[in-house]
């Protein structure tokens, strides 16, 4: 359903590039709650957003 597609690193948190049903969305992540810009998402959708999230960081960002 979600979908990274690039990551941009900041100093206190990682932009996410995330596809959500067609469109685009950007997730700033620093921990706790992911959200997307001007999405409202149910409980469950945020714990899916937040193992894929979690699943990237540790499959690519950790890698490099």
């Amino acid at each position: 359903m979600f979908k990274i597609i690039n990551h941009i690193q900041h100093e206190f948190y990682t932009s996410y590039s995330i596809i959500y049903k067609g469109k685009t969305y950007t997730c700033n992540y620093n921990g706790g709650i992911p959200k997307l810009d001007g999405i409202r998402l149910s409980e469950r959708l945020y714990c899916e957003l937040s193992d894929i999230i979690e699943e990237y960081f540790l499959d690519v960002i950790c890698k490099k």
